[in-house]
């Protein structure tokens, strides 16, 4: 579909490098210096990350606000975009 279409224009090697460099970085450490309200979206189907690592994120990053969606995976923006926009909207609103 459309995410599909849009992620091949992309060559595969220019996506394993991008992986590569997200596996190979830690900044972990960072994440308590942000000073902007931070949101997370989670889908709770994602196949990449995972409900606990959402709550790191969360417990480390001051300001900030999780939301979760059921039944959503990787690309919530793809999947539910008038609701990702839509709480996008409210939280910077």
């Amino acid at each position: 579909e459309g995410f599909l279409y849009e992620t091949a224009k992309a060559p595969a090697r220019v996506w394993q490098l991008a992986m590569k460099g997200m596996v190979n970085e830690d900044h972990s450490d960072q994440l308590k210096n942000i000073q902007a309200p931070t949101l997370i979206l989670f889908g709770d189907a994602d196949i990449f990350f995972n409900l606990l690592e959402q709550h790191q994120f969360l417990n480390a990053i001051p300001d900030s606000k999780l939301i979760v969606y059921p039944g959503v995976g990787h690309g919530i923006h793809w999947e539910i975009p008038e609701q990702c926009g839509k709480d996008i909207s409210d939280f910077v609103g």
